[in-house]
């Protein structure tokens, strides 16, 4: 019976390993993404300012 304790709390122990690894590589890779969204959402708010620049009526010019 003592066998099994043994195996049940070694699957516990490694259960909480592989938990607590994907959690930090979890956070590790957010970080890592959070300067690319950042410099995404920067490009979105520059795009929409020019965008807003544009003239509201297109004048054409008579043809030569």
């Amino acid at each position: 019976m003592q066998e099994r304790r043994t195996k049940f709390t070694n699957v516990l122990s490694l259960l909480a390993a592989f938990v607590a690894t994907s959690v930090v590589l979890g956070l590790l890779g957010a970080g890592l993404m959070m300067p690319t969204v950042a410099a995404t959402g920067a490009v979105a708010r520059k795009g929409v300012s020019v965008f807003d620049a544009l003239p509201g009526e297109i004048t054409q010019n008579p043809l030569s």
